[in-house]
């Protein structure tokens, strides 16, 4: 019992820590300084890139961000001109966040600049270690889409 308690400690502390410095690594804000990027910007624009419009709400229970960030986001990326608001035709009451053309442009574009800096900064690992990367995030992606979401109060 107290080695599982220990692993599950470190595994946290390792996702806690590591992760945001994985993201760090490849992430391409850095790249569109006309354009003040966070991680959420492309999360967003991302699931409404794979998963068409949205609520709002929607939005936000798919990425954990709270109603009013959410809000701030969105108002955010309508300014920029990376997504847009329009009115559900089945119900008045909510509205629906689409990606914009010239989101859809900006999110090819970033892409572009997330593979090749992905490229550079994982150019130090070997053949091995590369494969080994792979697969490591492959299972890490297939448990995570295992774990039930459980809500907290």
């Amino acid at each position: 019992m107290v080695n599982e308690k220990m692993k599950m400690e470190t595994m946290l502390d390792d996702l806690l820590i590591y992760f945001p410095i994985f993201y760090q690594k490849v992430r391409t804000s850095k790249d569109f300084k006309e354009k003040q990027t966070s991680a959420a910007y492309y999360q967003i624009m991302g699931l409404l890139m794979d998963q068409g419009s949205l609520p709002i709400s929607v939005i936000g229970d798919y990425l954990y961000i709270s109603r009013p960030n959410m809000t701030s986001h969105i108002d955010k990326l309508v300014l920029d001109g990376m997504v847009e608001r329009k009115g559900d035709e089945k119900d008045r009451r909510i509205t629906l966040i689409s990606i914009t053309p010239e989101g859809m442009d900006f999110m090819k574009k970033a892409r572009v600049k997330v593979e090749e800096n992905m490229l550079i900064n994982l150019s130090s690992l070997s053949d091995a270690e590369m494969e080994e990367l792979f697969t490591a995030v492959k299972t890490i992606k297939k448990l995570l889409f295992k774990i039930k979401d459980v809500k907290t109060e």
